[in-house]
């Protein structure tokens, strides 16, 4: 099913590296993962614009279906609240599901399992069909947040919360692509260019936030670009 190139990946992958390895930067656009290649093409990897195509509409559905339980002022406050939530969604599941920590004792299936995850994009950061979430894992993801929302909110608040959750899901996506490929011509988007770019080849463990810098602040995980 995984091609041996990936296989081997993740064994040089297995002592967790601070950067990409001098292996992975000879290969800058990343590695087949799957034989299977419907698969490989069209569904583990991603166009950046393939997020927006389908989490826009499932928010505006959501969106609507929310006004049923609630006036409109209510519902784009839940909508905000919702986006904004994401931030720190984001941040906890980078922080402690993609860069949980890996062991002589991992089991190879969850060591497997985190490489897919993330460890892939700290070997080939810059891998362009790789670096928007593809649905192979957004789906699936997807679903048991929202899951995890209706159980919580209910049926009342979820469509609308989720309909935020959903465009602050697709802003961090597209926030990663651009601080990756896109060259910055303001301050901001250099400013986030340099923070995210620490984390990926200074310091790991620092910089988890991906659309916001915000949550390193508050819990003291931010190095400031120099």
């Amino acid at each position: 099913m995984y091609t041996d190139e990936i296989l081997a990946a993740v064994d040089r992958w297995t002592g967790i590296q601070s950067a990409p390895t001098k292996e992975s930067l000879k290969s800058p656009n990343g590695l087949r993962v799957f034989h299977n290649s419907f698969i490989e093409f069209w569904i583990a990897r991603a166009h950046p614009l393939v997020p927006g195509l389908w989490a826009i509409p499932v928010s505006l559905f959501l969106f609507w279906k929310g006004l049923e339980y609630q006036p409109l002022t209510v519902s784009v406050a839940l909508f905000f609240t919702g986006f904004f939530s994401w931030t720190l969604l984001e941040y906890l599941i980078h922080l402690l599901l993609f860069h949980k920590k890996i062991t002589p004792a991992t089991h190879p299936k969850v060591k497997f399992f985190i490489f897919m995850l993330h460890g892939y994009h700290h070997e080939y950061p810059n891998d362009p069909s790789r670096l928007v979430m593809p649905i192979i894992i957004a789906w699936p993801l997807g679903t048991l947040i929202g899951l995890a929302f209706w159980l919580i909110l209910g049926s009342a608040l979820f469509f609308s919360f989720y309909s935020g959750l959903l465009i602050g899901y697709l802003a961090y996506d597209w926030v990663h692509f651009y601080e990756h490929h896109i060259k910055p011509t303001n301050r901001v988007g250099l400013y986030m260019r340099k923070f995210h770019s620490i984390h990926h080849f200074v310091n790991e463990n620092k910089n988890f936030g991906i659309s916001t810098p915000i949550w390193d602040w508050l819990f003291g995980k931010a190095q400031e670009p120099k």
